[in-house]
């Protein structure tokens, strides 16, 4: 702290000198010092007593220099609306950046970027990805937000963002390597086995184009638009390992080849490994596939028609079942002979473990589903909407032959019914469940542990999905839907990665995106930024219910949940921000500190 002198000269000649107290500060690392005010005191020659009046100016800050003690700073009470002086700006998106910085991300691309471009790759990626989680949206819609981030390096424009997106695209499988060697630094990561499931998205045009990633197929939303099968393959932690985009009519049983080939490619992991997905990728190839090549699966298996027939006599003997203490659950563990091929296609005998189990809670929630599948079926019916498409209503039948006459109904409607003998069989199958493995050594807990954590990838697939928007709707070429999709597995990376530093305070995805879009500050005047209030919801109490699950009661706590789910990440992420004012280089102190706290 020191005392400046300004000279002023006036209209009518005469001189004035203006006494600040002020301080040096270097706003980050590498920035030039900057000048802050901390007090004007006005002209010294309008003082009564100018000699004592910088007498004491000057014990004052004697006095503070021995004392450590910082003097208050003044708040500029002339600051205009509507002006960039009084701009709100987001540092939710530095604490993202940091963690971007930690999985060394920067270095990667200074190490593999092979184009000669001008625009700053690393600057561009950054930027995407933190705006992926905090505020998702098109690429332009993205770009012009970008006045109002704080501590963001904006060295690029529009164009930039698109070209960049060519070069994402092209290192996206050495970013997901470098990306897996960065997280086995962080954590400990058991490489023996990933999830894997295939989902699909859509885009929002008419029609597709021959050859491209955009294509007709059938849609688990119901959509009519050109989709897009989205590939991906989860760590043994449910950490994103590797996702890949197919073409939107890619059967899904062969999506798993060209990944697990990904994976080794990539040196993701090495050794033998387990893959664990749905009957969607169960197939006889893909289990020849994993098995000649060494490796091995864990899959559900469906029980229904002539698939599932093989298991009926073992499923319905109850003397086979083993019961818990209260008979809410019950299982039976076998192992089977079946017939494959081998890598030269001739036929090789297989052994693997078969666990059937039946759970109570799944039979009653198997029940409430059919028995509202049944109801819209009636209401179909009873509707007198007969040109509509009843195929969709899984219990609706249509006879060609009159029941009560036994007559053959040529030339007119098909009579539409109920098929109860369909619902009846449904019913016997409610609540039953088969899971089949290649680990002979596998026993019923750890078949259902390894396979139950599948819930991990469907969790993520909504994460991506829904709150980050990963719908490529706004990219077209086959390039920039593979580098939207590549920021959109970074953004989940890293939002994953912040759950599993939480550890039992472990908040959803949803509200770690409502927190960081409350993380703002005034801009920065005078070496000052004003932190805003991080609050905006009515915190309940909480509970676990008898299935394990988190509710809700209505008595309030007293205290705002934002700022509780604020607390948490910084705690998880060792950053602790009190003070509605602070000098500017102390902030970009607390927030260069910030770092995940994860045991290897």
């Amino acid at each position: 702290m020191f005392i400046k002198k300004s000279r002023h000269k006036f209209a009518d000649g005469s001189i004035k000198t203006q006494i600040t107290l002020a301080e040096t500060f270097r706003p980050g690392k590498g920035l030039p010092p900057k000048t802050r005010t901390l007090k004007n005191y006005g002209y010294l020659e309008d003082q009564p007593d100018q000699e004592k009046f910088m007498h004491d100016l000057e014990t004052l800050v004697e006095q503070s220099r021995k004392s450590g003690q910082q003097f208050e700073l003044s708040i500029d009470t002339d600051r205009l609306i509507n002006n960039p002086s009084n701009r709100d700006l987001n540092f939710g998106a530095l604490v993202i950046k940091k963690l971007y910085e930690q999985l060394k991300i920067p270095e990667f691309i200074r190490m593999h970027r092979s184009s000669k471009a001008k625009y700053d790759l690393n600057a561009i990626l950054c930027y995407l990805t933190c705006m992926k989680i905090i505020f998702p949206d098109s690429k332009r819609a993205t770009y012009m937000n970008s006045k109002h981030v704080y501590g963001m390096d904006i060295c690029f424009d529009l164009q930039d963002v698109y070209a960049a997106l060519t070069e994402i695209c092209n290192l996206r499988f050495e970013l997901q390597g470098h990306l897996q060697k960065e997280i086995r630094h962080l954590l400990k990561v058991d490489k023996s086995y990933v999830y894997l499931d295939v989902t699909n998205t859509y885009m929002e045009m008419d029609f597709s184009r021959e050859g491209t990633l955009p294509q007709k197929g059938v849609s688990k939303d119901h959509k009519t638009e050109p989709i897009i099968q989205i590939g991906l393959l989860l760590d043994s932690n449910g950490m994103p390992l590797l996702h890949e985009c197919f073409p939107g009519n890619t059967s899904d049983t062969l999506v798993l080849q060209p990944m697990v080939e990904q994976v080794r490619k990539s040196g993701m992991t090495t050794g033998r490994i387990i893959v664990v997905a749905d009957k969607g990728l169960n197939s006889g190839k893909n289990i020849d596939y994993l098995c000649n090549d060494g490796n091995g699966y864990v899959f559900s298996q469906i029980l229904k028609g002539k698939k599932g027939s093989r298991y009926h006599a073992r499923m319905f003997d109850e003397t086979l079942y083993t019961y818990n203490s209260d008979g809410s659950y019950k299982w039976q563990l076998f192992e089977e002979s079946f017939i494959g091929f081998d890598q030269n296609g001739k036929k090789i005998q297989r052994k693997r473990k078969v666990l059937i189990y039946w759970s109570s809670a799944q039979a009653k929630a198997a029940k409430m589903k059919r028995e509202e599948k049944v109801r819209r079926a009636k209401k179909a019916l009873s509707n007198n909407a007969y040109t509509i498409d009843h195929s969709k209503y899984k219990y609706i039948k249509a006879e060609k032959v009159d029941g009560a006459t036994g007559e053959i109904l040529e030339n007119i409607n098909d009579m539409l019914s109920i098929d109860m003998d369909k619902v009846d069989e449904d019913a016997r199958f409610d609540g039953y469940f088969c899971i089949i493995t290649s680990e002979m050594d596998y026993d019923e807990k750890r078949i259902r542990e390894v396979y139950h954590n599948l819930w991990l990838i469907e969790n993520t697939f909504r994460l991506e999905k829904t709150d980050q928007e990963m719908r490529a709707v706004y990219v077209w070429t086959d390039e920039h839907i593979r580098a939207h999709f590549m920021i959109g597995h970074l953004a989940a990376l890293i939002t994953r990665l912040i759950q599993y530093s939480m550890q039992k305070d472990m908040i959803s995805a949803e509200r770690i995106q409502r927190v960081l879009t409350k993380c703002i500050l005034d801009v920065p005047v005078n070496g000052v930024v004003h932190l805003h209030d991080i609050s905006g919801n009515i915190q309940f109490y909480s509970f676990i219910n008898s299935a394990g699950e988190k509710c809700y009661d209505l008595i309030e706590t007293g205290k705002d949940e934002v700022f509780e789910d604020f607390v948490v990440l910084s705690r998880a992420l060792n950053f602790f921000l009190k003070k509605a004012y602070m000098r500017q280089e102390d902030f970009n102190n607390i927030l260069a500190s910030l770092s995940l706290s994860l045991q290897p």
